[in-house]
């Protein structure tokens, strides 16, 4: 059975080595990428430790990979934009952008600001939310 994409995804994750000071570190982000992709509905951690199977166990390490960490979460983007820039080497390329709102309640979580709501219903009654505001780029 071919897999190519299956098989890019564990080549661009088994890059991650710089990325991670220990091995058990290193294993538990390519663990819950994998598990980021095959989660169907609202991604949240906890639903991701259940698509991994991991519902019975102590969640308490798996949060401390997130909460404790000393890594950098743009350091794990590195080999997706070598990759990317060696096939684009001598050729056009186009990046398309999009701004996206992703809703938070807690005014303590990092990045979180008041902003307009981009589903206001009315253009002249700005509806205000708490968020984080993502610049998504894509090659394409």
């Amino acid at each position: 059975m071919n897999t190519p994409l299956l098989e890019g995804f564990v080549r661009l994750l088994g890059q991650w080595d710089g990325v991670f000071c220990q091995y058990r570190s290193l294993w538990k982000a390519q663990r819950h990428a994998l598990g980021l992709v095959l989660t169907l509905g609202t991604v949240q951690i906890s639903r991701v430790l259940c698509t991994l199977g991991l519902a019975g166990r102590d969640w308490s390490a798996e949060y401390r990979q997130f909460s404790r960490k000393n890594w950098h979460g743009q350091d794990c983007f590195s080999p997706v934009i070598a990759a990317a820039t060696r096939l684009c080497r001598g050729s056009h390329i186009d990046v398309a952008g999009d701004f996206t709102h992703l809703r938070k309640s807690g005014r303590k979580i990092a990045g979180v600001r008041i902003m307009r709501d981009p589903a206001s219903v009315i253009k002249w009654n700005t509806n205000l939310i708490y968020g984080l505001q993502y610049l998504q780029l894509g090659l394409l």
